[in-house]
């Protein structure tokens, strides 16, 4: 699934934005339209590794994929179910800073972290 954002001119909902690590931004280069991007805008870097629990990693855990954002709350793709969750959430403030092969016991029901992108 790729994640795309569209219509975006002001710098800084651009750079909010960024954070969510999304695959593209459109951006309208159209001087006539009034979401017109007059300065330099940031790149998206798909190309970002992720070793540790942090903002825009996606992480799995052998109780579901967690993706580090906003609070969105459980999103259904299909058969498969993610957690859109924000640092500063209960189960996201104890996931920070956890790495790889780490676990973390949340409301009394242990999680083990299989892989972070």
């Amino acid at each position: 699934m790729k994640f795309k954002v569209c219509g975006l001119f002001d710098k800084e909902n651009i750079f909010n934005v960024i954070q969510l690590n999304p695959d593209y931004i459109g951006h309208i280069f159209c001087e006539k339209s009034v979401r017109y991007v007059k300065d330099d805008t940031p790149q998206v870097d798909n190309s970002k590794k992720y070793n540790l629990v942090t903002q825009g990693s996606t992480v799995t855990t052998d109780k579901g994929v967690f993706f580090i954002s906003i609070g969105i709350g459980k999103l259904q793709i299909g058969s498969n179910n993610y957690f859109i969750i924000s640092l500063l959430s209960p189960i996201g403030s104890v996931m920070k800073g956890l790495s790889k092969n780490e676990t973390f016991t949340f409301r009394g029901i242990k999680y083990s972290i299989k892989n972070i992108e």
